[in-house]
């Protein structure tokens, strides 16, 4: 797993520093990934600061990388897969890669091919569970 830390106040820096600011931790071990998130807890809870970012920089890192978060997104033809939407809301992909690991692009169980146009969902269950709003009312079905 991977850790992303902005500096020793883990102060929010400008988008052009974000890089150069982040110290990137690799762990071989849960137990150590967690002793360092307990030693850190302080400063990546800092509501001035930028933890959320830092954990998904962390969870992009852990799955691989950009490129490979890219690969697990639906190729629609209506753009590149993103992880953040309109007006800053996260998008399915980034709910779906911090429960499960993955970045698809839906909720549903395993892949749907759709007149030639697989559409990745799911693959594993992962440790929390997830209902969203078009599953409520059966428009994924």
């Amino acid at each position: 797993a991977t850790l992303v830390v902005f500096g020793s106040r883990m102060a929010l820096p400008s988008p052009r520093d974000m890089g150069r600011d982040a110290t990137v931790l690799d762990f071989a071990t849960r137990a150590d990934l967690e002793a360092c998130v307990r030693d850190r807890r302080t400063l990546l809870q800092r509501q001035d600061g930028a933890g959320v970012i830092a954990f998904a920089f962390s969870c992009v890192l852990s799955a691989g990388g950009p490129e490979a978060v890219r690969a697990h997104m639906d190729a629609t033809g209506l753009g590149p897969g993103t992880l953040l939407g309109a007006h800053g809301y996260c998008t399915q992909e980034l709910v779906n890669l911090v429960c499960t690991g993955r970045a698809t692009s839906n909720v549903f169980d395993g892949d749907k091919d759709l007149d030639g146009m697989v559409m990745c969902g799911v693959r594993t269950q992962g440790a929390v569970g997830l209902l969203s709003l078009f599953e409520h009312y059966g428009h994924s079905n």
